[in-house]
């Protein structure tokens, strides 16, 4: 498929079963968060995937700018457990066991 192709494929999400169709993220912490979101927020908006990613990608260039590689390296590793969850779980994001030791690692090394 050509990159025009599947620029505009569209990503979907149900938030009862999180099944995804459209291309795979690239790759990278922040492309599977812009592509999670999309998928659950905006219907599957390439547009919207591309945004989420970019705000992602920077604030983790201004954490590793501002507070060092290890604030970084927290938060990448707090988006990849973002990751990991589904749609409906989203909103849980700092309660016990949805990310909150990411968190609290991140907060422990972002000053």
């Amino acid at each position: 498929a050509s990159a025009s192709a599947s620029a505009s494929a569209t990503i979907t999400a149900s938030a009862g079963d999180d099944s995804m169709t459209g291309p795979p993220p690239p790759g990278g912490a922040c492309d599977a968060y812009g592509y999670l979101l999309a998928g659950c927020y905006a219907g599957g908006d390439p547009t919207a995937a591309a945004g989420y990613t970019a705000y992602c990608q920077n604030y983790e260039d201004y954490l590793y700018t501002t507070f060092g590689a290890a604030c970084g390296a927290a938060f990448e590793d707090f988006v990849a457990c973002i990751n990991t969850l589904q749609c409906q779980d989203l909103p849980s994001i700092g309660m016990p066991g949805y990310c909150d030791a990411q968190i609290a690692a991140a907060q422990g090394v972002c000053g």
